[in-house]
């Protein structure tokens, strides 16, 4: 997936910390700090989500509201944890990003100090960068070569595996287009800031016990015009779950804005490494699992798979 503009459309992380042998994941109250060998930034965005969804004749079910806070912690490893079996040749050290919603881990995921995805865990499935192509034209490596009408496309096709058992488990596809919208103020919780603006339209499939699921998402996200810093998205998905049995459908809308960020220690520079590490994917709160989970919150007897 596009690293530059996905950047702010989720982060969806792995298992891990300095040792490869962890084969558990804490779930609520972890010391952060120790997962790391050096740590990063920390971002904090305040969330707003609100879901609407459907039965198989399209009649409204029911619908939910959520407001979370999600963190985003960076830093650098010296390994990946073994249970993810990657054999690559990208070396050590590694970037790790962990996320968090209201103080329980979200997920983890692994880069290379070149920028390059290796793994990406939401806790439930992961995808492996030896396991997965990209297509697409590239990001702007810093934010002097981004003018307003540009345009960056790509296209990715993933195999999932167990989180738990790194089995193979299904297949998923994303594809989609960012363009430069403006270069505009924009007011957040953390204050006002010289932004770039971009629109997006992104499209999901995801293949899972050979039950597909299809999402599209549109929407508009803002970045610090200096050091590129995701500071708000604004985005409607509408998505089909286990639609060859159930055929539920949701339409979602997600409000995320920056609460708080604080750079990593000794750090001089402000914003210096965001770009560089923040590499996600779709939204925490626009990912099936959480989209499930709501629902499920809200109408258990759906017992979505």
């Amino acid at each position: 997936m596009n690293k530059w503009v996905a950047t702010f459309i989720g982060c969806l992380v792995i298992t891990g910390c300095s040792s490869s042998d962890d084969s558990s994941v804490p779930k609520s109250g972890p010391d952060i700090s120790s997962y790391f060998d050096e740590p990063g930034e920390a971002i904090t965005y305040n969330d707003h989500l609100q879901a609407t969804y459907y039965d198989v004749m399209l009649t409204e079910i029911g619908s939910v509201t959520q407001d979370s806070v999600t963190k985003e912690y960076y830093g650098q490893v010296s390994s990946i944890p073994k249970k993810y079996e990657y054999t690559g040749d990208i070396p050590a050290p590694y970037t790790l990003c962990i996320t968090t919603e209201d103080d329980d881990i979200d997920g983890f995921e692994y880069n290379s100090m070149q920028d390059e995805e290796i793994v990406d865990d939401n806790l439930k499935t992961f995808t492996r960068i030896d396991a997965q192509t990209k297509t697409g034209s590239e990001e702007p490596g810093n934010v002097e070569n981004i003018s307003v009408g540009d345009q960056y496309t790509y296209s990715e096709n993933s195999t999932l595996f167990d989180s738990t058992s790194a089995q193979e488990v299904g297949s998923e596809v994303v594809s989609g287009t960012f363009t430069v919208e403006s270069l505009e103020m924009v007011s957040v919780s953390a204050g006002n800031f010289n932004a770039i603006k971009v629109s997006f339209e992104m499209n999901v499939t995801t293949t899972l016990h050979n039950i597909s699921d299809t999402s599209s998402f549109v929407g508009d996200s803002w970045f610090d015009a200096t050091t590129v810093l995701p500071l708000k998205l604004t985005g409607t998905l509408d998505t089909t779950l286990n639609q060859e049995q159930q055929g539920v459908t949701a339409t979602v809308t997600l409000t995320k804005d920056l609460a708080d960020y604080q750079p990593a220690p000794g750090s001089t520079n402000g914003s210096t490494n965001v770009l560089a590490m923040q590499l996600t994917t779709v939204p925490t709160a626009l990912t099936r699992a959480a989209v499930v989970k709501q629902i499920l919150q809200a109408h258990p007897g759906l017992q979505i798979k």
